[in-house]
């Protein structure tokens, strides 16, 4: 009825069983100008509005391919810029947890690359300093134990000599050079509590009562604490508090038993033992060496590692 009037036509496709069209309609005049009909026309539009929808479909591609892509360029900037910044704060948190020899990894040869090299050589300067700072409070402790021992002509010499049958223990039973180093070291200066007990108790020739066998008990405990400001290693401090545990768990002071107790105490005890067993002291005369290798086998699995019996024993023949 509108086309009765003017021209018009369709603006969306009209689909039906047929198909999809496109129709326009116009009315037709008579010689006076006057309406008399209206033409119809249907165009079939089907291939017009398959590549309407192809053009949308690809326009929607498109459009994700765009955001996929942006979201992983962006990905790959931001973890260019943030992978290196977490790797730095790890190394931080290595650094805080004392773990001076940790190194971060950053490739490359931008600003973060240059940072990650420059926190290298800082880590690194850290653990040499560290390094020197152990080594100046072990010989100020190693002088204080010399000291100690130059006080009394019986133990003249012990720690040194602890230091020499540990290490060969150490070796026959297998540990590396450098784990033998940590033992001597130990071993160097496993008596430094003794500095805090008075000598007369040291050298008290008379059988000690029960408070003063107490006290002198107490000194791996007190070594302990007189190696805690020194900023030695945990091991080192644990060998030093360990060296008079037994095996069989009744030493002191914290009856630990069996693999429980730190290896490298285990082997200083047995050189502690039969070092103490053929030297003189105030209150008895030197044990001869077989003797005192045979107190060690007796105290086998009961008060010392039998391994490191064993080894001694090997090593002594």
């Amino acid at each position: 009825m509108k086309a009765l009037n003017l021209p018009s036509a369709d603006k969306v496709f009209t689909s039906d069983e047929w198909g999809h069209f496109l129709s326009a309609y116009a009315p037709i005049r008579d010689s006076r100008g006057n309406v008399v009909a209206a033409l119809g026309i249907d165009m079939l539009a089907g291939d017009v509005s398959n590549l309407k929808r192809e053009i949308y479909k690809r326009t929607v591609l498109i459009l994700i391919l765009g955001i996929v892509i942006s979201i992983l360029l962006g990905l790959i900037i931001s973890g260019r810029i943030t992978r290196p910044v977490k790797k730095l704060v790890e190394g931080t948190r290595h650094i805080a947890a004392q773990d001076l020899d940790y190194e971060v990894d950053i490739k490359g040869n931008d600003e973060m690359a240059q940072m990650g090299k420059a926190f290298n050589g800082m880590a690194q300067s850290l653990f040499e300093y560290r390094a020197k700072l152990h080594d100046y409070f072990y010989r100020v402790v190693q002088s204080l134990v010399r000291m100690l021992e130059a006080k009394d002509k019986y133990t003249s010499g012990h720690s040194e000599r602890v230091a020499g049958y540990a290490a060969d223990i150490g070796r026959a039973m297998g540990l590396s050079e450098e784990r033998v180093g940590v033992l001597k070291k130990a071993a160097e200066i496993h008596d430094i509590g003794k500095l805090v007990i008075h000598e007369n108790l040291l050298n008290k020739k008379e059988k000690l009562t029960n408070e003063e066998w107490l006290a002198i008990r107490e000194h791996p405990v007190l070594g302990g604490e007189i190696l805690k400001p020194a900023l030695l290693d945990d091991e080192t401090m644990s060998v030093v508090r360990s060296h008079h545990e037994r095996y069989d768990g009744t030493g002191y002071p914290d009856q630990l038993v069996g693999d429980k107790i730190n290896l490298l105490a285990q082997i200083i005890s047995v050189a502690d033992a039969y070092d103490a067993m053929t030297s003189p002291r105030s209150y008895r005369g030197i044990i001869s060496k077989d003797k005192a290798l045979e107190e060690l086998k007796k105290g086998s699995g009961t008060q010392f590692n039998p391994e490191a019996v064993r080894k001694f024993i090997e090593v002594m023949k």
